[in-house]
């Protein structure tokens, strides 16, 4: 039997999924991971926390499966936007900033009065708000500047 494994990072849990090549669903996993708020209005999530609950996810989903299975390819899907930084070996700078973290709105209102909300729109097809990579990744340089200046050696 060949299968397409399909993985999916949502926004409390990361699910797997077999598929057939008639698109039947063959057999089905996921591990959930945790939200902190250190903030209100804040989101954030660990990006070593997604990586455990993909491979816990996959092993089960393997588990599940008949032997006899040929895995054709890997369909993969994210909850975005979601500020994740990392190092040049991988390694997570800070916690992830999920797509529905409300801190970079001062951001956001600063690109706007800086380019207009039409112009932006305009360019990238977007409402801005604070729930975009742009005020986030300002919202970082803004506030922990020190991130983004690692030295990559």
């Amino acid at each position: 039997m060949k299968v397409v494994i399909g993985l999916d990072l949502g926004t409390s849990a990361l699910k797997a999924v077999a598929v057939d090549a008639a698109g039947v669903l063959v057999t089905q996993a996921g591990a959930a991971y945790p939200t902190s708020a250190p903030q209100a209005g804040w989101a954030e999530q660990e990006p070593g926390d997604w990586r455990a609950a993909a491979l816990s996810a996959l092993k089960t989903l393997h588990d599940a499966l008949p032997a006899d299975v040929q895995p054709l390819g890997l369909a993969l899907s994210a909850q975005l936007p979601t500020l994740a930084l990392l190092d040049e070996r991988g390694t997570a700078l800070r916690p992830a900033i999920v797509w529905y973290d409300g801190r970079a709105s001062a951001e956001a209102e600063r690109f706007l009065q800086r380019i207009g909300a039409a112009e932006w729109y305009g360019r990238t097809g977007i409402v801005l708000d604070a729930h975009y990579l742009a005020p986030m990744h300002a919202w970082v340089a803004r506030h922990q500047p020190k991130l983004l200046e690692r030295d990559p050696q």
